[in-house]
């Protein structure tokens, strides 16, 4: 579909998360992202944003695309012989967060609403009691749509000294704005 999909098992694309949020020195923030027919859809050849993202040497991002979805896992299987595991960022999200803790790294969250990052923040207190939270944003629509609103936002993140950006905006949206604004944020991973 016009995607570069890294072929990995999990660990390698959690190391190189950690690595580099531990680490980023003149580096573009790492961007991830899980390749699934949805995005294919949007990102893909023929796809609205064709020619963004990873093909668009402007991008503020280095990006790292994950197999998503058993028709692509089937997909690679039969292009490379092998049986590729399904790694979708979901599959990530809590040993990420468990590493973090444990390496004394900055958390942040953007997306969802302000109820249900209190949730998470509950949920994060009790499973991560050391986590370094550093900020939740929870941006509306309108703010999202704006330049100067997103601009502040990731200025906020940046004050913030977040290292490792936790982005549910929806697909496409979180790819789009971290594409336009994560080199602002002064995270290393998103």
């Amino acid at each position: 579909g016009g995607t570069p999909v890294a072929l990995r098992a999990p660990e390698p694309p959690r190391e190189r998360i950690l690595a580099r949020a531990a680490d980023c020195r003149g580096l573009r923030p790492l961007g991830v992202a899980s390749v699934n027919l949805d995005h294919l859809h949007h990102f893909g050849t023929g796809g609205r944003w064709a020619g963004t993202l990873h093909a668009d040497p402007s991008s503020t991002v280095d990006w790292l695309y994950l197999l998503d979805g058993a028709p692509l896992v089937s997909q690679s299987q039969r292009l490379t012989g092998h049986r590729w595991p399904r790694l979708a960022g979901s599959d990530l999200a809590s040993p990420l967060l468990a590493q973090a803790e444990k390496l004394g790294l900055r958390v942040g969250f953007l997306g969802g609403s302000v109820a249900n990052q209190r949730l998470l923040a509950q949920k994060i207190a009790t499973e991560h009691p050391g986590l370094q939270l550093a900020g939740m944003w929870s941006p509306d629509r309108e703010e999202l749509a704006s330049t100067t609103a997103s601009e502040r936002i990731a200025m906020e993140i940046s004050m913030a000294g977040v290292q490792i950006l936790y982005v549910g905006l929806g697909k496409p949206g979180q790819e789009l704005w971290s594409d336009q604004y994560a080199g602002l944020t002064g995270t290393a991973a998103l």
